[in-house]
């Protein structure tokens, strides 16, 4: 069955979100406390929300989808940001409507930082000439049919057309579709709790960078 890249449209982002929740489950303390409950009605519905918020006021994103055109079923989604000469302000606290109580918010806000944390010192040190894959995830009822490599294709076409690096927090299993496009693990990082977590499962992530092609004259 033949696959589609495509851009998201406002519409898409409940299937996007959900699409998150089903490929990560409950294997990363990340999504978990930066998404919490996002298995549940409420939770997804709260992502999807702040997706679409994201999608509405963030000019450098690039919300992409692949879609099965047999059946018409969205079945990956990534966002990869393109900063081209803009840096951002870095969210440092989570929205708080999203989370039951302070101690939910302090965590949420602890793990943002310690996972994107290298990315926004990437972004601030290349003067916003960078490029970062900031989600990618696909339904797992749909692994193995080609759609990582899809959304890996977009990316560092962009970044080789700007001339620029790109930039990722992979997870062990991402990795490796990663690295068959150039990217370069630079660190192993594992995020520890902080006391009133202790004993919850800690967040691994491999920081890769693919560094800009190099063009002859």
């Amino acid at each position: 069955m033949p696959l589609k890249f495509g851009l998201c449209t406002d519409a898409d982002m409940p299937r996007a979100f959900e699409i998150f929740s089903l490929a990560f489950g409950h294997e990363h303390a990340y999504g978990d406390a930066v998404w919490p409950r996002h298995d549940t009605p409420a939770g997804r519905a709260a992502g999807a929300e702040r997706l679409l918020l994201a999608k509405q006021h963030q000019p450098h994103a690039r919300f992409c989808k692949v879609v099965d055109t047999e059946t018409g079923e969205m079945i990956g989604f990534a966002k990869w940001d393109v900063y081209d000469g803009f840096v951002p302000e870095v969210v440092t606290e989570m929205p708080a409507q999203y989370y039951r109580d302070e101690g939910e918010k302090k965590y949420a806000d602890y793990m943002w930082y310690e996972f994107t944390r290298r990315r926004w010192e990437a972004v601030r040190e290349s003067g916003g000439r960078i490029v970062s894959l900031d989600l990618t995830c696909v339904d797992p009822k749909h692994h193995r049919r080609g759609a990582g490599p899809l959304f890996l294709q977009y990316g560092v076409g962009i970044a080789d057309e700007l001339g620029v690096d790109a930039v990722v927090e992979a997870t062990r299993m991402g990795r490796f579709l990663y690295e068959k496009f150039g990217f370069e693990i630079l660190e192993d990082v594992t995020i520890e709790n902080p006391p009133e977590q202790a004993g919850q499962k800690e967040q691994f992530i491999h920081w890769m960078r693919r560094y800009q092609k190099k063009t002859t004259p």
